[in-house]
């Protein structure tokens, strides 16, 4: 059952293109699951290469490390049929805007964070739903490639525990999101502020030679996938495979970033 949704939803206006045509949705890296090369972004304009090694390796799951995918799940694969039965981009904006996906969303994490929570909890607030379109901003992409938490420890407190979810409209052929997972990151060391923020800020890593940073990616997203992960826990960015040449990193990845704010019964008093 969905959980009964507290906040008021924000109304996005969005234009999204007609799906990828069958030769252009080759998925990126092949869907062989293969460590991949791919350039990260730290504070500053410090651009780095990684190695992304597949998070399904190690069956990765919020519980364990803040971070899961959960792959075709019938609710939203139900969402995509609906939103994809016509290429008009108001029938686009009514799907992404209407509020079903905030809720189907929601009603995945309930399910991912165990019966006991689902049953626990009362209500879920949307913080914000964000479409994000790697051909925007003159071809840029309006996603954040800087490594980053949108949490620090501090942050969002009275609004009980904050999730990320991430929904792929398309299948995912370029800048697949990387995760670092918690247990690589040196809270001490390698957390800092993110670039044109104060110096107090703990939103961003640093860029450490001593770090051994752990980068997982979930290769193969599709529509009917989403991803999720604890908002204050998991860094992450957009990240460019190399060796990609520029007209592979010109093919569109669309997808919908949402933050839900999940509330148990104690924090609604």
């Amino acid at each position: 059952m969905i959980p009964e949704n507290t906040g008021a939803l924000e109304r996005t206006a969005v234009t999204i293109p007609p799906p990828l045509r069958a030769e252009e949705a080759t998925k990126v890296p092949s869907g062989t699951g293969d460590t991949v090369e791919a350039f990260v972004e730290f504070p500053f304009g410090d651009r780095v290469q990684i190695s992304l090694r597949p998070g399904c390796s190690l069956n990765l799951s919020l519980g364990s490390c803040g971070v899961q995918a959960v792959r075709g799940h019938p609710q939203l694969l139900q969402w995509h049929a609906r939103a994809n039965g016509a290429a008009d981009a108001e029938v686009w904006r009514k799907a992404v805007g209407d509020g079903e996906l905030a809720a189907v969303s929601a009603g995945i994490l309930g399910e991912v964070l165990g019966s006991d929570a689902g049953q626990d909890t009362t209500s879920w607030e949307l913080g914000n739903l964000i479409f994000r379109d790697s051909q925007e901003c003159g071809g840029s992409g309006n996603f954040n490639r800087e490594v980053h938490r949108d949490h620090c420890e501090n942050a969002g407190r009275n609004f009980g525990e904050t999730y990320n979810c991430w929904v792929p409209l398309l299948h995912v052929t370029s800048y697949p999101l990387g995760f670092c997972l918690p247990s690589s990151v040196d809270m001490e060391l390698d957390v800092g502020p993110a670039t044109g923020l104060w110096e107090g800020d703990r939103t961003s890593l640093r860029r450490r030679a001593e770090a051994k940073l752990d980068w997982r990616y979930f290769p193969d997203l599709a529509p009917g996938d989403i991803l999720l992960w604890k908002s204050d826990l998991v860094f992450h960015a957009a990240t460019e495979l190399a060796g990609d040449s520029a007209s592979e990193r010109r093919r569109r990845r669309l997808s919908v970033d949402l933050r839900i704010h999940w509330k148990r019964p104690a924090e609604l008093r």
